[in-house]
């Protein structure tokens, strides 16, 4: 989103005053984390446009979830006036969409919903780091230590220390300090994994163990969100094991 307008707080607070169409292209120059400042300060109005976003992002993204990704649709009294609610379905919905690099719109709505689930600080200093360093040091990593058949002489735990390294590497360099700044990571990873979709699903091609079907590329996956939060294989963590079991409807 565009920066926020200057004297954001005093404008925001006098929103309820001013006609909704001024309301509402004040908060389009707004960023995520200072709306939802508002919000957690008892705003009623920026609250409201929150829910609305949140609403129409899931709207969106049921229209680009893979038959093959093993989603569940939301049923019919789903809780629109539930903030937490709305961010939990969107991160399990990410980690179910179809992978489509040809699409502006499809990645911009991918990236607009990251947005949205990691709004609670700012967009980390590091963040282009962050996305330029998580294919080779955490995806590839994880891929190799279960598909590599080069590395099954290791055996057991041995073949698993490297991607146990990258992880604690990855989240000493970036400053994985918070749970905000680890939603951001997580995203990032997620959004990489989609992004590279034709290139995992041909890793392996040679290999008796592959990723060869859809099934298998969204199970994969679910099993990497769950070892970077130290929910699988390892006793590190990128992310809260805590948050991602309570998020992520496959943890229960």
């Amino acid at each position: 989103m565009a920066a926020s307008v200057t004297n954001a707080t005093s404008t925001s607070t006098n929103a309820t005053e001013l006609p909704n169409d001024i309301v509402e292209l004040i908060m389009s120059k707004m960023h995520y984390p200072a709306i939802y400042r508002f919000h957690l300060e008892g705003n009623r109005v920026l609250t409201r446009h929150l829910l609305k976003e949140g609403k129409t992002i899931i709207t969106l993204l049921e229209n680009l979830i893979h038959p093959d990704s093993g989603y569940n649709p939301i049923g019919a009294d789903f809780d629109f006036t539930n903030l937490d609610l709305i961010t939990k379905q969107i991160w399990n919905m990410l980690i179910c969409v179809s992978s489509n690099t040809d699409s502006d719109m499809h990645q911009q709505l991918l990236y607009h919903a990251c947005a949205f689930i990691t709004m609670e600080c700012e967009i980390p200093d590091s963040y282009d780091e962050m996305c330029s360093d998580i294919w080779e040091t955490i995806i590839v990593q994880y891929l190799d230590s279960e598909y590599d058949s080069t590395m099954e002489w290791l055996g057991g735990y041995k073949k698993w220390k490297y991607i146990f390294r990258a992880i604690e590497e990855y989240t000493s360099v970036h400053g994985l300090d918070t749970l905000a700044k680890q939603k951001y990571a997580l995203s990032i990873l997620i959004m990489t994994y989609l992004k590279y979709k034709d290139t995992i699903m041909n890793m392996y091609e040679y290999e008796h163990e592959r990723i060869d079907t859809n099934e298998k590329y969204y199970a994969e996956l679910r099993n990497l969100v769950a070892v970077v939060s130290g929910n699988g294989h390892l006793g590190t963590s990128m992310i809260s094991s805590e948050f991602v079991s309570e998020t992520f409807y496959f943890m229960s």
